[in-house]
């Protein structure tokens, strides 16, 4: 197995294929994140992808989650979330509590989320979260997102800035 991985993943048919065509097209030299995945969407036949969702997110220039959310879904790709908690910049006094940034993440059209609890006390609020879980209604949702809007620089614009 371990001696099938590297030409699985850079022989001719390997994972690498994709990113390289489009390299090859020009895609990924000017376009933006969003466009580079939506144009690997239309070419390729993705199973899922991966994407940050919390509050600050339609708040900031770089999100996925304004037009790519409901394309993603059309094209019946499953969708899994991560940054649910801001890299742990949302979380705490005076901020969002686990169980409002879990329910926000969930209650969008998604398939998973990708959540990493700091502690354990997090974690137990995250398991209390999902025995009580229900989704939040759209006035809900955007006051969350009025309320996150003041940490969309720290939070969303510090992990959009990666490349």
């Amino acid at each position: 197995m371990a001696r099938e991985l590297p030409k699985r993943t850079y022989g001719k048919t390997g994972v690498q294929m994709p990113i390289l065509a489009l390299g090859g097209a020009g895609v990924l030299q000017d376009a933006s994140r969003k466009q580079v995945i939506r144009t690997a969407m239309e070419r390729f036949p993705f199973d899922m992808v991966l994407f940050p969702l919390n509050p600050t997110e339609p708040h900031h220039p770089r999100t996925f989650a304004k037009e790519f959310l409901e394309y993603a879904r059309r094209k019946g790709v499953g969708l899994a979330v991560m940054k649910v908690m801001g890299v742990g910049r949302l979380v705490g006094e005076g901020k969002f509590t686990v169980s409002e940034l879990f329910r926000y993440a969930l209650s969008h059209p998604i398939h998973t989320a990708v959540i990493l609890p700091n502690s354990l006390r997090e974690l137990r609020e995250l398991l209390a979260a999902a025995r009580a879980f229900t989704p939040m209604t759209p006035d809900e949702m955007r006051a969350l997102e009025a309320r996150a809007k003041p940490l969309t620089d720290q939070v969303a614009g510090m992990y959009h800035q990666w490349p």
